[in-house]
């Protein structure tokens, strides 16, 4: 009776564990896949505007550095982004972070595709705690599209 109670328990633990340790897995690939490039804005559009390509000059770029961690260069400011949280289980795939400029804290909730050396973001940002991740790629308050390259050598 004893071994049937620890057999049935350790099923159930197996059972309810595993979707995690997939998520878990799905996160630490897909992460991995981020930081292997350095992700360079080639088009953007504002509050369901239609894409337009971004001028050379106006080139941002993003790295992600891994322990929830990325850094967004922008022309003449580089922004550290924390709490970096994706999950790539959720359909569509979503990411969450925060960022702070000055005292102003930022929190930035949305959505991402990443398709080979295609990375689209589709998000909302506030300087609130909370803020509502868009639904869509469409209705958003920022659409960017970047291009992966490969990371300098060390």
């Amino acid at each position: 009776m004893v071994t049937r109670v620890l057999l049935c328990a350790g099923l159930v633990m197996l059972a309810t564990s595993a979707p995690a340790d997939e998520k878990s897995d799905a996160v630490a690939k897909e992460m991995k896949l981020l930081e292997e490039k350095v992700w360079v804005t080639v088009a953007k559009a504002d509050l369901g505007g239609k894409e337009e390509k971004v001028p050379d000059d106006m080139r941002a770029t993003l790295v992600f550095g891994g322990g929830g961690k990325a850094t967004l260069k922008l022309v003449g400011l580089t922004v550290e982004l924390l709490d970096v949280k994706i999950d790539p289980t959720a359909k569509p795939k979503t990411i969450d972070c925060n960022f702070k400029i000055g005292d102003e804290k930022s929190v930035v909730a949305g959505l991402y595709e990443l398709k080979g050396d295609e990375l689209r973001m589709a998000v909302n940002v506030a300087a609130a705690e909370k803020v509502e991740r868009p639904k869509d790629f469409e209705k958003c308050t920022m659409r960017i599209v970047f291009a992966g390259k490969e990371k300098p050598k060390k």
